[in-house]
């Protein structure tokens, strides 16, 4: 799957789980960018973006993404 797609994927999980699309993803996006991801919906939209792409993020993975591109990197390696 190419970023672009990763893109707009991830951007749809990001609707559903956060009630709203008042905003902009890109690569360089982090959770202090997008109105209501916060420390609890951090968890509800990880797991979210693991079962809508059918992998698991390890600890490690988790604690080192920086921003959504850090998670595209991981997410084309697990696809």
């Amino acid at each position: 799957m190419n970023r672009a797609q990763l893109l707009q994927e991830t951007t749809q999980v990001l609707i559903k789980v956060l009630k709203h699309s008042n905003f902009t993803l890109t690569e360089r996006t982090t959770a202090k960018d997008v109105k209501g991801w916060d420390s609890l919906s951090h968890m509800v939209i990880m797991t979210a973006i693991e079962k809508h792409f059918g992998i698991t993020f390890t600890l490690i993975e988790m604690v080192n993404l920086t921003d959504i591109g850090s998670m595209f990197d991981i997410l084309q390696e697990k696809l």
